[in-house]
């Protein structure tokens, strides 16, 4: 069970279905738990939407949410998968990949997602919970609005 601290840090709620593995160590892996190594990539194919979007100099965040409409998976994402997967631990893909400012995936199905987004576009996961009287941003799990009380 990692660190509810390291879960939040990545937008990760756990669940039954998600299992992160974290080797012991032994004599032959010399106690670090694993004993290959695991490649983590990041391939931007420039399609012609994408060079369009660098000449017309769009910011960062537009460039990163085409790039992953144009079907690059970025880093993180990819070593949240292999994480999940169980063929590296959370904290070795942590070390190894840095974690990027403001950066969000669904919880769900680690999918990409702007900041305004109220919903993964990929499996529908409710992503923004707003308190229905004062419009407050609420956490998934609070069962009342901090801010006027009213029900989440």
């Amino acid at each position: 069970h990692p660190d509810p601290r390291i879960l939040d840090l990545y937008h990760l709620t756990p669940s039954a279905e998600t299992v992160f593995h974290k080797g012991r160590g032994c004599p032959a892996c010399h106690g670090q738990g694993f004993e290959s190594r695991e490649g983590f990539f990041e391939l931007l194919t420039v399609t012609p939407a994408f060079r369009e979007a660098i000449q017309t100099q769009a910011p960062e965040t537009e460039l990163r949410h085409l790039a992953v409409q144009e079907g690059m998976e970025p880093l993180l994402s990819g070593g949240l998968q292999k994480a999940k997967s169980g063929r590296v631990s959370l904290e070795e893909m942590m070390r190894v990949i840095p974690y990027e400012v403001g950066a969000r995936f669904c919880p769900t199905c680690l999918h990409p997602l702007e900041h305004d987004y109220n919903y993964c576009p990929e499996c529908a996961h409710r992503q923004n919970y707003q308190c229905t009287h004062c419009g407050k941003k609420l956490q998934a799990t609070w069962k009342i609005c901090p801010e006027c009380g009213g029900k989440a």
